[in-house]
């Protein structure tokens, strides 16, 4: 039966756009029910990537993957639905992606979106996880520009990518309205350098780095190409954009830095006023910490200037004290700290005859907080606090 034929051809606009309203509602609700299945009986979220690979294998992506978007299936019904769901804003402010070692779903929906409607999307999240490996990444990486190009309106943006593309593949995009960046990735040494440097965020102001912790598989990144990214995005004499942060999120971190250029960086981001430093390293490497002590020079060389709440997991109580009373000494007191201490901790070298720590720095900020149980650890239930707390 053609469309001409078709008795739901024959309904009015109006009617249509409540049947699509519907269907979007529809959608995010199924969505949700999903999730709180897999959480319930697997102990899964659905942008777990599972230390056993099996998550993404060919013979569990139907039965784990995402539930497939209503939405877009009806897009592909006929021109004229179309056309018509393309002039309904609403239902494209929000879009999460799920898609493992294809770029072949990503690619689909990218022709399925006309550039009217990527210009809506408010709040984009794509979740892309390579398995046993890619040869795509290339293919991948390049629909995902393609994508990212369109959205000239969009204000929060999540990639979780999983992925090693080839160099010198990133070209220059724009994000005019972009407020919040999340990125997450096993291999964030591979591509979120190039990211910072080719694309253009004159507005952003929340910046998450999630490493993802996987005790099973520790794998030690380079971190010091997005440390120098970084530097030079928020060096004031510098001639690229400069990037003015109120809140950067450093989540599951096993990596070691440079204490040189994590100072000179903690130094320039004057504008941050919410720092998070966590999980806890595997690596026992502090140098994400020790940045915060205040060296000789004092204001000269103050890392963050501006900073109001700190929020840290498993650094050692000793730091935690040196960091409260170095600051108050010098720029008065944070006004907000979160901690949650180490489970276990080998006890550096120096601090063997003085393990106690004195607690005379609690009360030096206006409002101590102690975490108790973490919800999880994923970088969204970390920034948004999802935690209990200790008396």
């Amino acid at each position: 039966m053609t469309n001409s034929n078709c008795y739901i051809d024959r309904l009015p606009d109006d009617a249509l756009r409540m049947i699509f309203e519907s269907i979007c509602e529809k959608d995010q609700a199924t969505f949700h029910d999903y999730s709180m299945q897999n959480e319930v009986q697997k102990g899964r979220y659905w942008d777990d990537w599972h230390q056993d690979q099996g998550w993404y294998d060919e013979s569990e992506k139907e039965f784990n993957g995402p539930p497939p978007s209503a939405l877009i299936a009806a897009m592909r019904v006929c021109k004229r639905w179309r056309c018509l769901m393309s002039q309904i804003p609403t239902l494209w402010t929000v879009l999460q992606i799920s898609f493992g070692d294809c770029a072949a779903s990503l690619e689909k929906l990218v022709l399925a979106l006309t550039l009217h409607i990527l210009s809506h999307l408010v709040n984009l999240r794509i979740h892309y996880c390579t398995g046993g490996g890619n040869i795509n990444t290339a293919t991948t990486l390049h629909v995902l520009l393609q994508l990212l190009g369109a959205l000239v309106n969009l204000q929060t943006l999540a990639l979780e990518l999983d992925m090693d593309p080839p160099e010198d593949i990133m070209s220059p995009i724009a994000l005019p309205r972009l407020h919040y960046l999340a990125m997450k990735s096993r291999k964030m040494d591979c591509w979120i350098a190039d990211f910072l440097h080719y694309v253009h965020m004159p507005n952003l102001r929340i910046l998450t780095l999630d490493g993802v912790l996987d005790q099973l598989n520790v794998v030690e990144i380079q971190f010091e190409g997005i440390l120098q990214e970084l530097i030079r995005l928020t060096d004031k004499n510098s001639s690229s954009s400069l990037l003015e942060l109120d809140e950067l999120h450093l989540v599951n971190f096993a990596h070691r830095a440079d204490l040189q250029l994590l100072r000179r960086l903690y130094k320039q981001m004057t504008s941050v006023k919410v720092l998070t430093l966590g999980l806890e390293a595997l690596f026992g490497d502090d140098a994400f910490a020790m940045g915060l002590l205040p060296t000789s020079r004092g204001l000269a060389d103050f890392p963050f200037l501006g900073l109001r709440t700190l929020i840290v997991f498993g650094i050692p109580r000793s730091f935690v004290r040196r960091i409260v009373l170095e600051r108050l000494s010098l720029v008065g007191p944070l006004e907000e700290l979160y901690y949650q201490e180490p489970d276990s901790r080998p006890v550096p070298e120096e601090e063997e005859e003085d393990i106690i720590v004195p607690d005379d720095w609690q009360h030096q900020v206006e409002k101590y907080h102690r975490i108790d149980y973490l919800e999880s650890d994923r970088y969204c239930d970390v920034v948004s606090r999802q935690w209990s707390y200790l008396a």
